[in-house]
């Protein structure tokens, strides 16, 4: 339901559960936290995914990355309790790290968490309650210290508001703490530390502590004094949302450098003794702050919530104060080495303002007028958009839980168990259009580019160019042009601009005649083509331009207006040709062309922003046309440029019909050094599956990213995770459907799938023809159904195996659900008489049922996909029946056979062969040495070895584990082994081959086996064995 363009609420789409009272958070990817009490609860889209309940209150529930630890660069779900800190990372590893302090709050940034001590508890070691902030950047690591440089204290009464998430050291240097009992924010820069090396040895840090200065303490208290003397910022209300901007005096001098900060350490903490420096290098500094200033707020913690904004060499500290219903704005101007000045504060009357959170969009604040509208903000360019109305049907909104690109999660005043989301519409979804837009930016600058509120660019850049003095001619031939003159009339007269674009046409003109010829190299966007080409045909009869340049977009001017109506600035030359351009290059003529940064005064970089094209071409033909051509040289630069053969598909046939030349002529020798990607632009990923293996695993096998699991709703999904003992479905139709539905998408008319799929059903029942002569009698049909139904059962149970290689590595399983595993229909259906005849007892032996069900776990494994990042020790327990059957048995096997069983515990492994179920035993041996196939592992050599007399040593023979457990494990050596021509092991296989008994048959066939698998491929090279004691 739209709420006021641009605003759409998505409330009703997201069906988001019924819940409490409950902080709602919004992150990329369309990810969602929904935090309540003790309870967190994981969105992604529409779909509760996750739900995670601890035994404690909730501190903090966010995501974050860590740049060190073993999965770094990940972005991991962290939820802090009061004494842990809870990781969860996409493939499925988590970590909890206990901390020795009590927990107030923690903040995410770029490299991982910063942590702040409760001050009111005394910390487990002596050493933590020395500091007051903490830094996580490694789950498994030790926490860092933060501190103060030697003119800058943290009170004991502050506590962290704000601290930046990204950017850290580049774009953001400032954060925020709130004293309660001064009622003051004080703004601290962040220095990142430059210490790299891990801490030496305790005697090496006691060295460095004796070297450490002790802070001065007047020189501490004159700084104090100065800063309660000369307050920072003014303060004023205004009756209405406004901006009010102040001047203020520069808290520090701008000579200040920060190559001074953090030579010692100087928190304040009242009632601990003052332990001095001996301790601080138990501990490494990560973080340096320095007081930047403080300013006072009348309000309580609970009323005031603190953001920070970043735009160009502007940062600000934003202050909403809901108690008092006004946000200010504190700008500081941050250069580099430099301490930031204080510039101005801005304030604003609303009832809630946060930043919002887009990438794009640097510098804008969502704000909630008291009316209750929502409004967007720019603090720093005074900029303030339209409101969008909310209607009366809507309860009130009182705050802004969050914010994240698009998205805005508002609360309301109701009782409502959920906040209302809405998507704001920013930017044009038309990508020329968009392009188009991005010109205006390098010609009037930020602040007018920003602040254009368009419906469409033609609108807008007629209401800001065409000449308005009296009423439009009525006379004007009517085009798609001119059609939009009245409503940019009402555009222009709507919105009183005192900023005239009249000198800058010729400039726009041109440079939207570049832009057209970047769409000229785009055989994909004829369309974008056409408009635009309109556009500029009409502009330059307006501007009376030469008629070389009306011809150039090849469009009839007959119904254009020809009359000239903005008598401007004229070139005396003709429009620049992208083309000719080209040529000059073959032909080493000059040639007339502009590139944008020429006509804006600026960098090479707006080349690659706006005309990227026009940029990658002309350096690639510049290449080309090089005296001393080499083929090798133009695939360099188009690898240089990260440019793929898709790329060149897309421009005119002349272009790339040199290029693909060179590619083509450097496909049969390809330089020594390319990487991957140039390998791949050539077309030889063959060679680039040589040095990177994962290729070839890609090509051999459909790396799926899809999630072929059945769409559920929350609720059920909520369900299946509280009742975790109900049964599971035995039959996956949802994910059979979805390969049937995506099968006659590619193979409308092909039906083998269909049919094979068909035949391999085996959770129905199976039916089956039988003619029975008419003098048999009753008892002897009933005998003849029951030995067909044997037979169909027999085949049923080698079902499996088929669907094995039919529905190889297909799926990639949900971390929270268990993994379906298909049931078998033994009963059948005889035609016919259409008589169902129900499997008794007895009619196939169990160890052949046994079997079977071993198949179909192997067979349902083996569809579970090699790069499936969620297949973990815990995972696999989770779907471990209460006892072990061979169902699970093969289930084990077919995870080895794909790699999963390389971490699995040590516990769980006793768990498995503890019971001594023979089929267990099998699969989970043989599955490990699959996984670790080749790499003579030592633990796993030993649990092999006392599951094979031959390996146990001498004089313990007396081995109480069946023939066909022992046959596994000796497979399972030849698999540990394997192609390693390991001697001792060969020596042991080649000697339980001489004896000749009917019961180890079994088992000297797995000794063979082995002794083949660890000479695989050493037939030439046999050297090692020679002289052999058997």
């Amino acid at each position: 339901m739209p709420l006021c363009l641009p605003a759409i609420d998505i409330s009703k789409e997201l069906a988001l559960p019924d819940l409490p009272r409950h902080r709602a958070l919004i992150f990329s990817n369309g990810r969602k936290l929904l935090v309540l009490r003790r309870e967190v609860l994981v969105v992604l889209g529409s779909i509760v995914s996750r739900k995670l309940i601890y035994d404690e209150d909730i501190v903090c529930a966010t995501y974050s990355t860590f740049q060190q630890g073993e999965a770094e660069g990940a972005e991991a779900l962290i939820v802090c309790l009061r004494k842990s800190v809870h990781v969860y990372y996409p493939g499925g590893n988590s970590h909890i790290v206990s901390i020795p302090f009590a927990l107030k709050t923690a903040f995410p940034f770029d490299s991982g968490l910063l942590l702040e001590r409760d001050n009111d508890q005394a910390a487990i070691l002596a050493l933590y309650s020395q500091h007051r902030f903490f830094t996580l950047v490694d789950p498994i690591g030790e926490l860092r210290v933060v501190t103060t440089s030697s003119t800058s204290v943290v009170a004991s009464g502050e506590s962290l508001m704000y601290f930046p998430k990204t950017g850290l050291g580049k774009s953001h240097f400032l954060c925020a703490t709130f004293n309660l009992r001064l009622q003051t924010v004080s703004v601290y820069h962040v220095k990142l530390s430059m210490r790299t090396t891990a801490v030496g040895s305790s005697l090496l840090r006691r060295k460095r502590n004796m070297s450490m200065a002790t802070p001065n303490p007047s020189r501490i208290l004159e700084d104090e004094l100065y800063d309660s003397i000369q307050p920072p910022f003014g303060s004023s209300i205004q009756p209405s949302m406004s901006l009010d901007k102040k001047r203020t005096s520069t808290l520090l001098s701008g000579a200040s450098s920060i190559a001074r900060m953090g030579s010692e350490p100087g928190y304040s903490e009242p009632g601990l003794p003052n332990a001095g420096s001996a301790d601080l290098g138990a501990l490494r500094k990560d973080l340096i702050w320095t007081k930047v200033g403080s300013f006072n707020v009348k309000a309580r913690k609970l009323h005031l919530t603190v953001t920070g904004l970043v735009y160009e060499d502007r940062e600000a500290i934003v202050v909403s104060n809901r108690a008092l219903q006004q946000t200010t704005v504190y700008t500081y101007r941050v250069l580099p080495g430099i301490i930031p000045t204080a510039e101005n504060s801005i304030q604003i009357d609303c009832l809630h303002a946060v930043l919002l959170n887009h990438a794009r969009f640097p510098g804008w604040l969502v704000a909630v007028a008291k009316n209750g509208s929502i409004q967007l903000v720019h603090p720093i360019l005074e900029i303030t958009l339209p409101p969008i109305r909310v209607p009366e049907s809507y309860p009130a909104i009182t705050s802004i839980a969050s914010t994240f690109d698009n998205k805005v999660a508002l609360r309301t005043a109701s009782e409502s168990r959920y906040p209302i989301y809405i998507n704001l519409v920013l930017e044009p979804k038309n990508e020329l259009v968009s392009t188009c837009m991005k010109v205006l930016k390098y010609f009037s600058g930020s602040k007018l580019y920003e602040s254009l509120w368009w419906k469409a660019y033609v609108i807008t850049i007629l209401s800001l160019i065409y000449p308005f003095e009296g009423p439009v001619e009525s006379a004007l031939k009517v085009n798609e042009i001119t059609d939009l003159l009245p409503p940019a009339r009402t555009l222009h007269e709507a919105y009183n601009v005192d900023y005239s674009l009249e000198g800058l046409v010729p400039f726009i003109t041109v440079a939207l005649h570049l832009i057209y010829e970047e769409t000229r190299l785009d055989v994909l966007a004829r369309h974008q083509l056409n408009q635009l080409g309109a556009l500029l045909t009409q502009l330059t009869l307006w501007l009376g331009w030469l008629e070389q340049w009306v011809a150039h977009y090849m469009i009839d001017p007959t119904d254009f207006d020809t009359t000239p109506r903005l008598l401007l600035t004229s070139p005396s030359y003709g429009p620049p040709n992208i083309f000719d351009h080209l040529i000059s290059l073959f032909e080493r003529t000059k040639c007339d062309f502009v590139f944008l940064s020429q006509l804006a005064e600026e960098s090479d970089q707006i080349n690659q922003i706006i005309t990227p094209r026009t940029h990658s071409i002309c350096y690639v033909y510049e290449v080309l046309a090089a005296p001393k051509l080499r083929p090798s040289d133009v695939v360099t630069a188009l690898a240089k440029l990260g440019l793929d053969s898709g790329d060149l598909e897309s421009y005119p046939p002349g272009i790339r019909v040199p290029l693909n030349n060179c590619l083509l002529s450097c496909q049969k020798n390809p330089e020594f050094e390319w990487n991957n990607s140039t390998l791949d632009l050539v077309g030889r990923r063959d060679l680039a599956m040589l040095t990177v293996p994962e290729l070839g695993q890609e090509l051999g096998h459909a790396s799926h990213e899809f999630d072929f699991s059945a769409g559920r709703d929350a609720n059920s999904i909520i369900h299946s995770i509280a009742h975790k003992n109900e049964n599971l479905l035995g039959w996956d139709e949802q994910s059979e459907a979805d390969r049937l539905n995506i099968t006659k998408l590619i193979f409308d008319k092909d039906r083998k799938f269909y049919e094979i799929t068909t035949l391999l059903h085996q959770t129905r029942i199976q039916a089956t023809n039988l003619v029975i002569e008419d003098d048999v009698s009753e008892y002897d049909s009933t005998l003849l159904k029951r030995e067909t139904a044997s037979l169909v059962a027999l085949r049923t149970l080698s079902i499996p195996m088929g669907r094995a290689a039919l529905f190889y590595a297909g799926r990639m399983p949900l971390l929270t659900e268990k993994f379906p595993i298909p049931k078998f229909n033994l009963n059948t259906l005889i035609a016919p008489s259409m008589t169902t005849i129900v499997l008794t007892e007895g009619s196939i032996s169990d160890e052949v049922i046994d079997w079977g069900h071993f198949h179909n776990g192997v067979s349902s494994g083996l569809s579970i996909s090699p790069d499936a990042k969620c297949i973990t020790g815990s995972w696999i327990i989770f779907n471990k029946p209460a006892e072990n059957n061979a169902q699970h048995a093969g289930f084990l096997l077919a995870l080895g056979l794909n790699g999963h069983l390389k971490l699995l515990e040590e516990w769980h492994i006793y768990n498995y062969l503890g019971p001594k179920h023979p089929m267990t035993s099998i699969g989970l041996l043989i599955g490990m040495a699959a996984s670790l196939r080749g790499t003579m592992e030592t633990k796993l050599t030993k649990v092999l070895s006392v599951h094979a007399v031959a390996l146990l040593p001498q004089g313990a023979n007396d081995l109480n584990v069946p023939i066909i457990v022992q046959s596994a494990g000796l497979i399972g050596i030849g698999l540990l082994y394997l192609e390693t021509l390991h001697r001792r092991m060969s020596e042991t296989l080649l000697s339980q081959l001489g004896v000749v008994k009917n019961e180890q048959e079994s088992y000297m066939l797995a000794a063979g086996m082995a002794l083949g698998l660890i000479n695989l491929g050493k037939g030439n090279d046999l050297r090692g064995l020679t002289d052999t004691r058997v």
